[in-house]
C-alpha cells in the first residue's frame, strides 16, 4: 500500500498544517517488527518515484527493480547501487489506523545509505 507523509510546516509568514512532504511504501512482512516494512518511494538510483508494478517494485527512469522486501532485483542489470531505503516507523498510539514515520531523504547514485535530510 502506498501512503503519504504529512507534516506541520511553516514557510515565512505561512503555517502548512498538512503539508506533504513524502510518499512511503508500506509492505506486509511477517518477519519484520510489528508486521511490516516501509519504504520510501524514491528510487536511490536516481530519486524518480519507484512504482508497484506486477509484484514488484520498478523505476520507471531507468528499470530500476526491487523485490518487495526492496532489495535489487537483477543486481548486474540495475543501475540502483543499492535497495530501497528502508524507514523508521512505529504504531499511532492515538489511531491504530495509522502509523507515525521517520521520514527521510537519502543521497541519490551511491552504494551506502546516507541521510541528507
Amino acid at each position: 500500500m502506498q501512503g503519504v507523509i504529512r507534516t506541520v510546516r511553516v514557510d515565512g509568514w505561512t503555517l502548512h498544517p498538512s503539508d506533504v512532504v513524502g510518499r512511503i511504501w508500506v509492505v506486509k512482512d511477517d518477519t519484520a517488527p510489528n508486521g511490516y516494512r516501509v519504504f520510501t518511494t524514491i528510487c536511490p538510483h536516481l530519486g524518480c518515484s519507484v512504482n508497484l508494478d506486477e509484484g514488484r517494485f520498478r523505476c520507471p527512469c531507468h528499470n530500476a527493480q526491487f523485490d518487495h522486501n526492496g532489495e535489487r532485483r537483477d543486481p548486474d542489470d540495475n543501475p540502483a547501487l543499492r535497495g530501497m531505503d528502508e524507514l523508521e516507523w512505529m504504531p499511532d498510539p492515538a489511531d491504530p489506523q495509522r502509523i507515525l514515520v521517520h521520514y527521510q531523504t537519502f543521497r541519490n547514485g551511491v552504494e551506502e545509505k546516507e541521510v541528507i535530510q
